[in-house]
């Protein structure tokens, strides 16, 4: 009787499972639309998803939302860790597209869509010019180079599994050309690198374009000119039982990449230049003792939340360079550079371009946000916290604070505390750990925009008398040095200060095949030399060349097509040391 249970257990398990299959295996379009909702698969990134500003910003997500909206549904983001997980994401119903890009591959039970991009890979270098060091201050000018064979004997950066190592070692053994192939830790990310190139701490890593290229909008001083590898097309996935999905989708996606729309979204991630150019002459305003134009409206709403005026101008610089028209790629608007969702939370429906309308609603953020922080006792640090969250969003900067805790740090001291593990957002290890609820963050960016704003605080104390602000004023605070996570790179201090595994790859290719044989090196040929400096001796001869060369005799004994060695190199018999 227990066996038959059993038995009955196990067959009604396995007809639920196979009804399961069944379901996931039938679910496409028109059930989606009963639904109402669009499950996308996708990943943190700086390309595909991630949140800004407290607003859900990325490439593909622009696209998910107008591809769910020309079918009539909502979105829900599913987030996976890796492309592995995608997939399997995928193949077990907990969504309906893969949204980034990927490329075509052998998966069981996917169905790829047309190419909606092409992704290469480049070299990242810096523009030409004079560059000072961060870590050691030490400045030099750098001049990049104009094609791959200049990388010989140069050093460049890749991580320890990057999917590039193989790639730079085949083009240097094909074009015939040493290279050192610096290895850094997993634990740092292509962008780290990419951000080593710009801060001057490493010359040269390899990056996809794209990626390369949403880094440069906010770095602007990179040279990708140089290709590494072949355009390849990138796609979205669906099930292959989804059958009206992969219909519409490439219906819908072979009309969008060539309208105007999806030109605009490219642009806004990939070109934009995400800094506001700097065109104010501070120096001419400090000297009649002002800071801008506005200062009485910054006075006036700075007051009205016991906020150092000053410190509002600190911020409005870093923010807008005091240009009440300005943009940002992200749709921010005006002095203090306001998105839209902020605004309209802070009762500003219209009107951001006008500075006062401008600074009444971004102080009034402010001292909301003071008031999210309230737990945080120190005032000083407090206003840091407040400055990050304008930045990034308050989500960004919990998490930090949740990081810093579970790694044995201060969750309410901004300085060598959360400001590192903001930071750190960047890394996958840590944005992906369970504490952080809002993923990838560029923490460079957050992490120098606060100190920038202190900086340029105390630059304006110094400068501009205010008894009356003496009641809030900032206290000056010495950094405090951070020694990093074990096993994890230390980012507040440059990537030459981390010991790095180096290989050093030399070309194993000597001759070009042309009609005749030719050393590579022409002014260092290889067989000037003695032969007994170039060859060793090897048990089985074995035979390298085919073609005719001077290095070589005809055997009339044999056939016109073969070649006999010269006897005193006896090159068959000999290998390479």
């Amino acid at each position: 009787m227990v066996i038959v249970v059993i038995i009955a257990f196990y067959a009604i398990s396995f007809i639920k499972k196979d009804k399961q299959s069944v379901a996931v295996n039938n679910f496409d379009l028109t059930k989606i639309k009963e639904r109402g909702i669009l499950r996308v698969i996708t990943e943190y990134n700086s390309i595909s998803y991630f949140i800004y500003k407290d607003e859900v910003a990325g490439f593909d997500y622009e696209i998910m939302e107008r591809f769910a909206e020309s079918i009539g549904v909502r979105t829900e983001y599913i987030i996976a860790h890796n492309h592995q997980e995608m997939y399997n994401f995928l193949r077990q119903g907990k969504g309906d597209i893969i949204a980034t890009g990927l490329y075509q591959t052998n998966e069981s039970g996917v169905a790829y869509s047309i190419p909606y991009r092409k992704s290469e890979q480049v070299l990242v270098q810096r523009k030409a010019g004079k560059y000072t060091r961060k870590s050691d201050s030490t400045t030099s000018y750098y001049q990049p180079i104009i094609d791959i064979k200049s990388l010989e004997a140069k050093d460049v950066f890749l991580t320890l599994n990057s999917p590039y190592i193989e790639q730079v070692k085949h083009l240097a053994d094909t074009l015939g050309f040493n290279v050192n192939i610096n290895l850094v830790s997993d634990e740092r990310s292509i962008e780290d690198l990419i951000n080593a190139v710009a801060d001057a701490e490493i010359d040269y890593t390899v990056a996809d374009k794209d990626l390369a290229l949403t880094n440069n909008s906010f770095l602007g001083n990179l040279d990708l000119g140089i290709q590494f590898g072949k355009e390849k097309d990138l796609h979205y996935a669906t099930r292959k039982s989804s059958k009206e999905l992969q219909i519409i989708l490439n219906e819908w996606l072979s009309h969008f990449i060539k309208s105007k729309d999806y030109k605009q979204i490219a642009n806004k991630y990939f070109k934009f230049d995400r800094k506001i150019i700097d065109q104010f002459n501070e120096t001419e305003y400090l000297t009649k003792g002002q800071i801008s134009l506005y200062d009485n409206i910054i006075q006036y709403f700075a007051k009205s939340i016991n906020w150092d005026w000053r410190l509002v101008a600190a911020l409005m610089y870093q923010e807008s360079k005091f240009d009440p028209n300005a943009t940002s790629w992200a749709g921010a608007k005006g002095l203090m550079q306001l998105m839209p969702g902020t605004a309209r939370q802070m009762g500003l429906h219209t009107g951001l371009y006008q500075p006062e309308q401008n600074i009444q609603a971004g102080t009034k953020y402010l001292q909301y946000l003071e008031q999210f922080w309230k737990e945080v006792p120190d005032f000083t640090q407090r206003i840091k916290f407040i400055l990050a969250s304008y930045n990034a969003g308050v989500g960004h900067i919990q998490d930090a604070a949740r990081l810093a805790k579970k790694y044995g740090y201060s969750e309410t001291e901004w300085d060598g505390n959360v400001e590192y593990f903001i930071l750190y957002k960047s890394n996958p290890r840590f944005y992906n750990d369970r504490v952080v609820k809002y993923g990838y963050a560029r923490g460079s960016e957050t992490f120098n925009y606060v100190r920038n704003i202190i900086k340029k605080y105390f630059y304006y104390t110094d400068n501009i008398n205010d008894s009356t602000n003496l009641d809030f004023a900032l206290q000056q605070k010495d950094l405090i040095p951070f020694n990093g996570i074990d096993g994890v790179y230390n980012p507040s201090v440059g990537l030459l200060q981390e010991r790095v595994r180096k290989e050093l790859f030399v070309s194993k290719k000597l001759f070009e095949q042309n009609q005749d044989l030719v050393p590579l090196n022409k002014k260092n040929n290889p067989f000037d030399k003695a032969p007994n400096e170039l060859f060793k001796e090897k048990g089985k001869s074995k035979k390298l060349f085919e073609q005719k060369s001077t290095l070589f005799r005809k055997n009339d004994t044999l056939s016109n097509q073969q070649l006999m060695i010269k006897n005193e190199s006896k090159i068959n018999q000999l290998e390479p040391r």
